[in-house]
């Protein structure tokens, strides 16, 4: 089936490729390569968090709209069970005259 281009379809493969993970030899571990692993350490965890967070955020967003969803259904049969019998009166009514 063909989706419309606005239509969002979740897929959880990356967008891209990983880099390959390159060896550093320890007598090229200096200063300047430390802070690059401090600051993308910090970042990675920032990312995980945020990812958390956006995780947490969507599950309540979900059990919210399972909620409103129940209530919409329970709503829906009301009114069809209302407009049943307010044909049936009708047709009493029809087939009385």
């Amino acid at each position: 089936r063909k989706k419309p281009k606005d239509e969002y379809e979740y897929n959880p493969l990356p967008i891209g490729k990983k880099a390959r993970r390159k060896f550093v030899p320890d007598q090229e571990k200096d200063d300047r390569y430390w802070a690059r692993r401090v600051k993308n350490n910090v970042a990675a965890r920032r990312s995980r968090d945020m990812r958390r967070q956006k995780e947490i955020e969507i599950s309540m967003k979900w059990k919210q709209l399972e909620k409103e969803n129940a209530r919409l259904r329970e709503e829906l049969q009301q009114l069809k069970d209302r407009a049943s019998e307010l044909e049936k009166k009708l047709s009493e009514k029809q087939a009385g005259h």
